[in-house]
């Protein structure tokens, strides 16, 4: 029987699908390690413009796990959101200056970014196991955003249970219609990436209020400076991302360092400790 075809990343032409024991013996060795190039990797795995680093890990879980200590084109990616997610779940342990919702919302976090880091840890191991871990993963994505606009509608409208109320059926529909976009499957990029938009709108909405009722300029102008500050690390990181920057320029020089996925993990993480900061400074000023 013929094996699958599949394009090339950068070029016209087109390679055979490799073999599981192909995808399993390295054939580019550095040092003690071994890489596999794009055309013997494995296809869920691969990363345009990325041409090699690719973990020989198919079907061995160990394997993987230990792969996190090797240089790859995965490594920055893993622990970029492991030691995110640690900083998290210490500030969630030990922060005793925080309210049970902004707790709630660092907890939230810390798990979002524990996922992360299982996912890209373990998801070259097999197609299914990929798509699983990649599944929950972007789900988490969107309860983030959901945590993160609870706590901050926690804070604005803390004295108005009425309309905490409507913003958090708002927010949960919202949440829900993201996780039901990303995973149905004649949904689109568009799609995905409007439900997602609609959710960060709605996510910095108790900002706005805040900036727009005039109860409070002083407070007002210092939250805006921290939504910004969370807003642009991020913003730059999905960019990049969306436009597989930089390595769509020079297609295998940024295999192992500073790829677009790469950046928007580095970008999510820094978005991640500013919101934190700025929702502990909300609540310690406001009212």
């Amino acid at each position: 029987m013929a094996r699958k075809r599949r394009p090339n990343l950068v070029g016209p032409e087109r390679f055979d699908e490799p073999s599981a024991k192909e995808r399993t013996e390295p054939s580019r060795p550095h040092g003690r390690r071994a890489y596999l190039p794009y055309t013997v990797a494995p296809s869920f795995a691969l990363e345009p413009y990325i041409l090699s680093g690719y973990r020989p890990t198919y079907g061995r879980a160990s394997r993987a796990a230990w792969s996190v200590i090797e240089m790859h084109n995965e490594t920055l990616s893993i622990w970029s959101h492991a030691l995110a997610a640690f900083a998290f779940s210490v500030w969630a342990a030990t922060d005793a200056t925080i309210s049970s919702p902004l707790r709630a919302c660092v907890s939230v976090h810390a798990a979002v970014y524990w996922t992360s880091t299982v996912a890209h840890t373990f998801g070259a191991v097999s197609e299914r196991i990929n798509h699983v871990l990649f599944a929950i993963d972007k789900s988490m994505i969107s309860v983030m955003f959901l945590a993160s606009g609870l706590c901050a509608a926690s804070i604005e409208f803390r004295h108005r249970r009425a309309l905490l109320a409507l913003v958090a059926m708002v927010e949960c529909a919202c949440c829900a219609g993201v996780i039901r976009a990303i995973h149905a499957p004649r949904s689109g990029k568009v799609l995905n990436a409007a439900a997602l938009g609609a959710q960060m709108f709605l996510t910095a909405a108790p900002v706005a209020h805040l900036a727009l009722s005039g109860a409070d300029p002083q407070l007002a102008a210092r939250m805006c400076a921290a939504a910004r500050r969370a807003i642009a690390p991020a913003l730059i990181g999905g960019v990049a991302y969306a436009l597989r920057f930089p390595e769509r320029l020079a297609p295998g020089r940024f295999d192992f360092l500073l790829h677009s996925h790469q950046i928007m993990h580095v970008g999510t993480s820094i978005g991640s400790y500013f919101t934190y900061v700025g929702l502990a400074q909300w609540e310690s000023l406001a009212v």
